[in-house]
C-alpha cells in the first residue's frame, strides 16, 4: 500500500493491523485449508471413471499409454487444445492399468494447491489473512466446484486454475514492487514469472485468456495510474491471449462443437447469456439442483420458458445497481468485474456444446465474488468498542459448513456413470445426451434391457443422435438382433460419416451373419478413418471371400 492510500484510509490500516495481530501465523492457514479440503474430497478417491469423456480422454486414449510430450503440444483432444492437461493425465497412468483412485487423488491435490494459492493471492491483494482464508475456503469447498475436481476428464480446470492463480499472485507482487517508474532486475524476474505461469495456464485450458483483463482490474484496485508503461507491459499478454483464443475457436470448430448460427439467433444468445449470469449468481448463494448437464431450453409454441426472458433484465439490473450506487467502493467493483469478465467467455454468446451453463465454468470466475463476500464477512477488531464482527464469523461458519455438506453429497453423485446420469435425469427430461449416456452406462454394465429403454428415449428426443444409435446398435448385437444392429449402425453412419467405430462394429455384425464382402468393406473403411483394425482380421475376411 503506498503513502497516498495510507493517508486516505488510516482507520482501515488500524483495523487490518488489529485483525492481523490477533489472527493465526500465516503458515497455519495453508495447513488448515489443505486439511479441510482433503477431508471433504477424500471420498472422491473411491469414485470410478465415468462415461462422460473419461473413455475418450483416458481409458481408451492411446496417447495416455504412450506419452510423447513433444507430440502432445501438437495435438487437440475433442475440440480442445490443452497439452499440459493431457500430459498430467498421462503421468497418472501406472503403465499397467488405469487406477481411478490415482487420477482422482491427483485432481484433489491440484485443487488443494489452487485453494492455497487463493489464500496467498487474496491475502496479498487485500492485506488481510482472514479475508484470504474465508475466500480460499469458499473456493475449496463450494459445491459448484465439485465438477471440476471430481470429474477426471476435467483435469484441465484445476490445472489451469492453479497456474492462473500463481500468475495472479505474482502479478500482485509485481505491482506492489512498482511504486515508481523505475524497474529493477527483480521486477523483470517477477514479470517473467507471471508470464510463464500465464502460459502454463493457457496450455492447460484456453479459459485463461482472461488473465490480462484481470491484471487491469488489479491495477485499478491498487490505484495504478494508466501510463504508457502500464499499457506496454500488457501488450504481450493480450497478444498471447488473442493467439490462444483463435486456436481454441478453431479447435472447437474443427470438432464441430460450435453450434450452427442458424440454430440460435443473436437474440437467443442474449437470452442465454442473461440466464447464465442470473443462474450463476443465485447458485453461488443457493447451490441447489446442480447437474452435470444443463441442456439448452426447448421452445414451446415458439417461446422459451419465462425465466429465460426475465433473467436478462435481472442481470442488467444487477449490473446497473453495482455501477450506479456502488462504483465508488473498489472491492465491490473489483469482485463483480472479476466475475463478469471471467464468466463472459462461457456465456454461450458463441454457442459451444450442448449445455447452456455448466458448474465447471465457475471455477475461477466465482473467485471475484468469493473475495467480495469474504471482505464483508471478515472478522475484525474494533479498537474503540473492542468487539469483533461476530455476525460475520457466524455467517461465514454456517455457509462453509453447509457448502461442505452439499459438496460431500455432490461428490457421491460422481461415483460412477449410472449414478451420475440418473442424477442428471432427475433434473432434466429433455436432453438426449443424458439418456444416451445412461443407456451407454447400462450397456457397459451389461444390463441390456435398461440400456435399450434409455437409448430408445434418446433417439425419440433426437432421431439423428448418432451416439445413441450407435450404442443401441451394440445393444441389439449383444441381444443377437443382428438386422436391427446393422440398421442402427447404418443410421449412425448416415448422420456422422466419420464415425469409424460404427463401420468397424457393422463389419463385425456382417461377419457374424456371413456377409464377408460387406464386412471387409466396412473394416477397410474403419481403418481408413483411423480406427485401429487388426490386420489379421482383414486377412481373415479376405481369405473368406469366394474365389
Amino acid at each position: 500500500m503506498n503513502k497516498q492510500q495510507q493517508k486516505k484510509s488510516p482507520q482501515n490500516n488500524k483495523t487490518n493491523y488489529s485483525s492481523q495481530k490477533k489472527s493465526l501465523p500465516i503458515f497455519a492457514y495453508p495447513i488448515l485449508i489443505a486439511l479441510f479440503t482433503f477431508l471433504i474430497y477424500s471420498s472422491a478417491r473411491n469414485n470410478d471413471f465415468t462415461n462422460w469423456d473419461d473413455k475418450e480422454y483416458v481409458t481408451e486414449n492411446p496417447y495416455i499409454k504412450d506419452l510423447n510430450i513433444k507430440e502432445e503440444f501438437k495435438r487437440e483432444h475433442m475440440g480442445n487444445y490443452h497439452p499440459l492437461a493431457m500430459i498430467s493425465l498421462a503421468l497418472d497412468y501406472n503403465g499397467k492399468e488405469f487406477d481411478a483412485k490415482t487420477f482422482h487423488t491427483t485432481g484433489i491435490i491440484i485443487h488443494i494447491l489452487a485453494s492455497i494459492m487463493v489464500f496467498y493471492f487474496v491475502n496479498l491483494l487485500t492485506r488481510n489473512k482472514i479475508t484470504g482464508f474465508i475466500a480460499s475456503l469458499l473456493f475449496a469447498l463450494h459445491p459448484m466446484h465439485v465438477e471440476s475436481v471430481a470429474w477426471i476428464s476435467e483435469r484441465k480446470d484445476v490445472l489451469y486454475g492453479f497456474f492462473l492463480l500463481c500468475a495472479l499472485f505474482t502479478y500482485v507482487k509485481y505491482v506492489t514492487r512498482l511504486p515508481s517508474p523505475k524497474v529493477d532486475a527483480r521486477d523483470i524476474r517477477l514479470y517473467l514469472i507471471f508470464t510463464i505461469c500465464f502460459l502454463l495456464s493457457l496450455f492447460s485450458k484456453a479459459q485463461a485468456v482472461v488473465f490480462p483483463i484481470l491484471c487491469l482490474l488489479i491495477d485499478y484496485y491498487k490505484d495504478r495510474k494508466i501510463t504508457r508503461k502500464v499499457i506496454l507491459e500488457k501488450v504481450p499478454l493480450f497478444i498471447v491471449s488473442i493467439i490462444f483464443g483463435i486456436v481454441a475457436i478453431k479447435a472447437q470448430a474443427k470438432f464441430e462443437a460450435i453450434q450452427d448460427s442458424s440454430i440460435y439467433s443473436y437474440f437467443d444468445r442474449i437470452l442465454f447469456s442473461g440466464y447464465g449470469v442470473f443462474t450463476y449468481l443465485w447458485k453461488l448463494i443457493l447451490p441447489m439442483d446442480l447437474s452435470t448437464f444443463y441442456p439448452y431450453p426447448l421452445k414451446i409454441n415458439g417461446a422459451y420458458p419465462p425465466i429465460f426472458y426475465i433473467a436478462p433484465f435481472v442481470t442488467a439490473a444487477f449490473i446497473f445497481v453495482v455501477w450506479k450506487f456502488l462504483r465508488h467502493k473498489k472491492i465491490i467493483v473489483f469482485g463483480t468485474l472479476f466475475f463478469l469478465f471471467s464468466i463472459a467467455l462461457v456465456l454461450q454468446i458463441l454457442p459451444v456444446g450442448g449445455a447452456v451453463i455448466a458448474d465447471r465454468y465457475t471455477y475461477i470466475p466465482y473467485l471475484g465474488l468469493f473475495i467480495l463476500i469474504a471482505h464483508y464477512l471478515t472478522p475484525y477488531y474494533n479498537p474503540e468498542t473492542r468487539k469483533t464482527n461476530a455476525g460475520g464469523i457466524f455467517i461465514a461458519t454456517i455457509a462453509i459448513v453447509l457448502f461442505s455438506f452439499i459438496t460431500w453429497q455432490r461428490i457421491g453423485v460422481w461415483k460412477d456413470s449410472v449414478t451420475l446420469w440418473k442424477d442428471a435425469e432427475s433434473k432434466s427430461k429433455i436432453a438426449p445426451k443424458i439418456y444416451s449416456n445412461l443407456g451407454d452406462a447400462y450397456l457397459a454394465a451389461k444390463v441390456y434391457d435398461s440400456a435399450l429403454i434409455y437409448l430408445n428415449e434418446a433417439v425419440r428426443l433426437k432421431s439423428d443422435w448418432y451416439e445413441a444409435l450407435y450404442n443401441r446398435g451394440l445393444v441389439f448385437y449383444f441381444q443377437k438382433k443382428y438386422k436391427e444392429a446393422i440398421d442402427d449402425y447404418t443410421l449412425a453412419i448416415k448422420y456422422n460419416p466419420k464415425l469409424a467405430r460404427a463401420y468397424f462394429n457393422r463389419s463385425g455384425t456382417y461377419y457374424t451373419i456371413g456377409q464377408t464382402k460387406l464386412a471387409l468393406d466396412d473394416a477397410l473403411k474403419a481403418k481408413q478413418l483411423g480406427y485401429t483394425v487388426d490386420d489379421k482380421y482383414i486377412e481373415v475376411l479376405q481369405l473368406g471371400l469366394p474365389k
